[in-house]
């Protein structure tokens, strides 16, 4: 939904097809608390103008990336484990601009971080 808010906790988001946990088109909740593990694609994605705050999740394992931004996303993204992800742990393209703080980023095939802006 358009300009979504609320609250995505303490959920175990495992092998999907796709993301795990997906923010698009202006949303902007607080994700806190999630274990993203064996998705089809990104742990956690952050799209079209999303700006959500991104706290103390764990994305491990996914067949892409443990996050990725783009298309003039934002948001804090903090404290946060991207770890053994088959490509970056974070990854941003697009004019994407979000913050950083205290995030743990190791593991990755590809690398920490991939910024393509």
């Amino acid at each position: 939904k358009d300009n979504a808010q609320g609250i995505i906790e303490d959920n175990l988001v495992s092998n999907n097809s796709e993301a795990g946990i997906a923010l698009h088109d202006f949303s902007s909740p607080v994700v806190r608390l999630n274990q993203c593990t064996g998705n089809g694609f990104s742990g956690i994605i952050l799209s079209n103008s999303s700006q959500g705050a991104i706290e103390n999740n764990i994305s491990t394992n996914n067949a892409q990336s443990g996050i990725a931004i783009f298309e003039n996303a934002t948001g804090v993204i903090k404290n946060n484990q991207f770890t053994n992800n088959a490509h970056w742990g974070i990854f941003i393209i697009d004019s994407a601009n979000p913050v950083f703080e205290n995030n743990q980023i190791y593991d990755n095939a590809k690398g920490a971080m991939k910024d393509r802006r």
